[in-house]
């Protein structure tokens, strides 16, 4: 679970400033002011990993972002600049015994990475500086590259003590640094105790990152019919475009289908755009999607009832089919969405923040946002659940800044900054003093 995030010197941010990371965390603040951003940090990284080069320290161009090149992204473009990511997630990490093969039972531990990359103008080449992950039981483990195309020199730090290995380098991670020397066995245990532990910090990063999802702010149109390929997506797509395709592989089986008919038809009734979904099959591989229990009391195509429709499935199927532990990362969910359907959306959310997912929303929505506060008023969620930044622009670089919420749901007076949806109220104040000078 993504726990903390950090970026410096990646776009529109010299320095992000250590942001916490709830189950459910919105971001909002106007447009172009750099809460998207955030996102793209993370997404770039996810991206690194899924790059089929295992040497290419960062990926800037490919399916998940298209960020061009690093002086583009650096801040002001200023191609000096170090590009420095940190985050921190919960990992299992086993307990190994020396001289045993099995581990004892994994416990779980807050990860901290923190990357930091390079540019070459006359290269015009991305290269790592350094990573290093720090974890409390083990300490700090230090990947620096060496003049040796492809290896790294790793430094293991605990207490008072050290280790230096040399690794082959894959990306940003060190998976299996070479077996630590020594004369004598005397401290040897506890070193490769923590050696052990070290070596699962590039393995456990990367299966976080292949946990992160994302949703875009552009899902695909309603189709009157659908392919079902067979295969069994891992996420509904960057547009949704997989939704049906994850609906009818676990519509295959009952002990998978029961639960998503219940999850969807709670949330079609909840949204009233019916009462229920369900796949109807039109012959061979085609099916349909159909809401059943309209308002004429037919089972209606997705294709023919309103846009707001389609754009909310595939939320609602990613909340259900997301795997526990996951990062869902979803832009403007509240897109094509009235008034009081995005007041419901906010009612999923915080239902995904109980299902043990991690939900990173950038949002517009002040009704989302509303009835979140009720429900943390309420004992749905609790308020330590939730985080809120405003981002908006600076001449200093872009800042995100927290708005506390009580466990009434109320922001917190001091927190609030100038600017926080303050257009409701403003055009009230405006519309007051034409009335009075008419």
């Amino acid at each position: 679970m993504l726990t903390r995030l950090r970026v410096q010197n990646f776009k529109c941010f010299e320095d992000s400033g250590d942001l916490q990371i709830r189950p459910l965390t919105l971001l909002v603040g106007p447009n172009s002011g750099g809460k998207s951003t955030l996102l793209q940090a993370l997404l770039l990284l996810r991206q690194t990993i899924a790059s089929p080069d295992p040497t290419t320290p960062l990926a800037l161009e490919g399916e998940w972002v298209r960020l061009g090149s690093y002086p583009a992204v650096a801040f002001r473009q200023e191609w000096k600049r170090p590009l420095g990511f940190e985050f921190e997630f919960g990992a299992r990490l086993p307990t190994f015994r020396v001289g045993r093969e099995r581990p004892r039972q994994p416990t779980v531990e807050q990860v901290s990475v923190r990357l930091t990359f390079k540019y070459g103008l006359k290269t015009m080449r991305v290269s790592l500086e350094e990573a290093r992950y720090a974890v409390p039981s083990v300490g700090a483990l230090s990947i620096r590259p060496t003049a040796r195309s492809g290896y790294a020199r790793c430094t293991l730090t605990w207490d008072d003590q050290s280790a230096h290995y040399e690794s082959a380098l894959t990306r940003f991670m060190c998976l299996a640094p070479s077996l630590p020397s020594r004369k004598s066995r005397q401290g040897l245990e506890q070193e490769m105790e923590r050696f052990l532990r070290a070596t699962l910090l590039g393995s456990q990063t990367e299966q976080f990152f292949r946990r992160l999802f994302y949703l875009g702010p552009l899902r695909e149109w309603p189709q009157r019919a659908y392919v079902a390929s067979g295969q069994s997506p891992a996420d509904v797509g960057f547009k949704g475009e997989s939704s049906v395709d994850v609906m009818w592989v676990r519509a295959r089986h009952k002990k998978t289908r029961e639960p998503l008919e219940a999850h969807m038809n709670r949330w079609i009734e909840k949204f009233g755009i019916g009462q229920g979904l369900r796949l109807k099959r039109l012959g061979g591989n085609l099916y349909s999607v159909v809401l059943t229990g309209q308002k004429a009391g037919v089972d209606v195509n997705l294709a023919d009832v309103g846009f707001g429709a389609s754009q909310v499935l595939p939320i609602i199927v990613e909340v259900f089919h997301a795997p526990e532990d996951s990062a869902l990362l979803i832009e403007q969910p509240e897109i094509h969405l009235h008034p009081a359907a995005q007041l419901t959306l906010g009612d999923l959310l915080v239902d995904g923040a109980g299902r043990g997912l991690t939900l990173l929303v950038e949002t517009h929505s002040e009704h989302l946002i509303s009835r979140v506060q009720r429900r943390i008023a309420e004992g749905a969620i609790s308020e330590n659940d939730v985080a809120l930044y405003y981002v908006q622009p600076d001449l200093m670089g872009a800042q995100a800044k927290r708005i506390e919420i009580d466990r009434r749901g109320q922001l917190v007076e001091g927190t609030v900054p100038n600017g926080f949806f303050e257009e409701g109220f403003g055009e009230t104040l405006e519309h007051a003093r034409v009335l009075a000078n008419r």
